[in-house]
């Protein structure tokens, strides 16, 4: 009987868990977001290949590091870019610049910010594409 009982909290306790992570991971890609478009404001453009350092023609995963990490904290737009709390091959963070938008100004500025799989979310993707 005890065991059963454990057994239900510790299903709900780890439903609980991942719907924490879910609301930093919203949280987290909402902060990233304002740094992005902090920026874009500054230079009319989103970071890309011109870019100071450059960020590389691709997309990159967020808070490792990368030159996109490194843009947002030189600008000082952030003081650390947040990785995903599981921060896994499964669950991370990007950001794509090599996707093309026609509903942003200037026309055909790239930008991808997304949260790559949510816990409890059935289409499992978050994304604000294109400063939307």
């Amino acid at each position: 009987m005890i065991g059963l009982l454990a057994a239900i909290v510790l299903v709900g306790l780890n439903k609980v868990r991942a719907k924490a992570r879910d609301a930093r991971r919203l949280a987290e890609i909402h902060q990233i977001n304002i740094a992005i478009e902090s920026y874009f404001l500054e230079y009319g453009h989103y970071p890309d290949p011109t870019s100071s350092p450059p960020i590389p023609d691709t997309w990159m995963k967020l808070g490792r590091g990368n030159a996109i990490d490194v843009l947002l904290q030189n600008e000082g737009l952030m003081g650390k870019v947040p990785a995903d709390p599981l921060d896994g091959s499964e669950y991370y963070y990007y950001y794509d610049n090599n996707h093309w938008c026609d509903i942003v100004s200037p026309p055909d500025t790239p930008a991808v910010l997304a949260v790559f799989n949510l816990e409890l979310d059935v289409n499992k993707n978050c994304g604000i594409v294109c400063g939307n």
